[in-house]
């Protein structure tokens, strides 16, 4: 299969479907919005009168005066826009949930909108009259109140395309970034192994190590230590599974061995905001209204929203081989990692229930260095080859998971993308219509002395300084959209990826002002005085 599920969804063959019913729906729609625009922009044509259409007076903004701000639409739109955002600032959620990220998007489209009406006020400032304009680049900013509307829309659209690109690539997961750190999907890992048949000694004592050849390929120096996890019979909850998971896989682990290395990230939970919760893998949750045996677990945050559909709190019915029933009480959420769609318990509450499925079937490697982590996972695949056991860098496990929200992340962002190709596309096509309508008064400033290159530079300095404005306000809103995110470390954002596709829309909309400006400017300027 290829296309943008390939990596989601590999080994999955998707079927290309559609109803003509669906395509007529959407060409019909299209259609009646299309007329719909275009009859509203008539009918703002037809209050104007001809003369003043032909001689581009019309749409003068400017021209009619300044309105003190506390009369002015955008003043009341501003303030409405912001006391709503700080109302969803401060309205209740839980933290670490999708409602929390909600309402921030929410604020950061609020932020966006008051930014648009705010820079109305700020252009409707310029055409006050002055008598110093100190350079070419001040009269060409002034010009931008001739069209105030064009203004705005350039703004609107730039800043809408970079605050949805900005915001949704924010969430844009990378295994390798930041692996190193406990808490990052990796847990701080080298390496995760999974077997088919269980590995019942212990690799990291003496005896294991001496028995497998460890202390030779890696002496107790190199600090190079095993995390082993027993695992049950179920299915995979992970988002790799497309199918709906009734019974997630028992993963179980020794509370004291991985509440000393305090790997992986936690959500935060209203509840408890204490940062060493394998915890409470050590204690037994109330068994009020249940009529079995209850255990704590921890599970992936979104194995438990989007496949599970639990909370914290709830709780999942397991059975025995015996017919044994208990349940597993959710504690804690994990953020992203490679446990993934299981459910953590501990490992003497795991022997309890199932005394005979002895054994670890899944290993974490875990290596300050580079180089003996690899020496060691290369080892124990070899070692244990014949029972299935295969070493892989937790990294790349990770990015599997990682690779069907990015793909949700890439479709939204070509969506954002379009925004963004289209506001620098109108912004050219904004540029070389306003000075088609002033060749005139530009024709008549070539005769007074100055040059076509100076009356280019003050056509770009009249619309670059809009597209900036609209760039920094996208910024502006994406920043307070994921601040949840950032709150968990800046180095979980890719700052790379984002400063890399904001300088070339920044750089792109520039060149894109100034080869407008320089083609519609290359013609006869003399021509157009006389045509006057």
């Amino acid at each position: 299969m290829s296309g943008a599920w390939k990596d989601a969804a590999a080994g999955i063959q998707f079927v290309y479907f559609v109803r003509p019913v669906s395509l007529a729906i959407a060409i019909g729609l299209t259609v009646f919005f299309t007329l719909i625009t275009v009859w509203l922009a008539s009918r703002k044509v037809m209050r104007f009168h001809p003369g003043e259409l032909i001689t581009g007076s019309s749409d003068d903004e400017g021209s009619s005066g300044i309105r003190p701000i506390k009369k002015s639409k955008a003043f009341y739109g501003a303030i409405v826009s912001l006391l709503v955002g700080i109302g969803l600032l401060f309205a209740p959620k839980d933290p670490g949930t999708m409602t929390e990220q909600g309402l921030f998007f929410g604020v950061g489209f609020l932020l966006t909108l008051a930014g648009v009406f705010l820079g109305s006020l700020i252009i409707s400032r310029f055409a006050k009259p002055t008598d110093q304009l100190k350079s070419l680049g001040a009269l060409g900013r002034q010009h931008t109140v001739r069209r105030r509307g064009r203004s705005l829309a350039v703004i609107g659209l730039m800043a809408s395309g970079v605050f949805m690109v900005t915001a949704i690539n924010s969430f844009r997961l990378d295994g390798e970034r930041g692996a190193n750190r406990r808490e990052a999907g990796t847990g701080g890992f080298a390496y995760v192994g999974t077997s088919t048949l269980p590995i019942y000694e212990d690799l990291n004592g003496d005896q294991g190590r001496e028995k497998y050849g460890l202390d030779k390929v890696s002496p107790k120096e190199d600090a190079v230590s095993i995390l082993p996890f027993r695992v049950s019979e179920g299915d995979d909850a992970s988002c790799l599974n497309l199918n709906r998971a009734q019974r997630p896989r028992l993963m179980a682990v020794d509370p004291e061995k991985i509440v000393a290395i305090n790997p992986f990230g936690f959500t935060k939970t209203a509840e408890s905001d204490d940062l060493r919760r394998w915890q409470m893998l050590r204690f037994s949750p109330d068994e009020e209204g249940s009529d079995h045996p209850v255990i704590a677990g921890v599970i992936d945050q979104n194995t438990a929203t989007y496949a599970l559909k639990i909370g914290i709190g709830d709780r999942i019915a397991y059975e025995t081989s015996e017919g044994q029933k208990f349940d597993v009480e959710i504690a804690a959420f994990l953020d992203t990692s490679i446990l993934q769609g299981n459910v953590i318990i501990a490992e003497d509450q795991f022997i309890r229930f199932f005394p005979d499925s002895g054994g670890y079937r899944v290993l974490l490697l875990d290596s300050p260095e580079v180089e003996p982590g690899e020496k060691v996972a290369q080892h124990l695949t070899r070692m244990f080859g014949d029972r299935g056991l295969e070493m892989r860098p937790a990294s790349e496990r990770l990015n599997e998971f990682n690779a069907v929200q990015n793909t949700y992340l890439s479709i939204f962002s070509t969506l954002g993308g379009l925004g963004v190709l289209l506001g620098t596309v109108g912004l050219a096509i904004i540029v070389g219509r306003n000075v088609l309508e002033r060749r005139g008064q530009l024709g008549v400033m070539q005769a007074m002395g100055f040059t076509r290159q100076s009356l280019a530079g003050m056509v770009l300095a009249e619309h670059w300084f809009l597209h900036c404005a609209g760039v920094l306000l996208g910024l502006l809103a994406a920043a307070v959209a994921v601040y949840p995110k950032l709150e968990s470390g800046i180095s979980s954002v890719p700052l790379g990826l984002l400063g890399g596709i904001n300088a070339a829309i920044l750089i792109g909309g520039l060149i894109f002002c100034a080869v407008a400006a320089r083609f519609v400017l290359r013609g006869n300027l003399m021509e157009s005085i006389r045509r006057e």
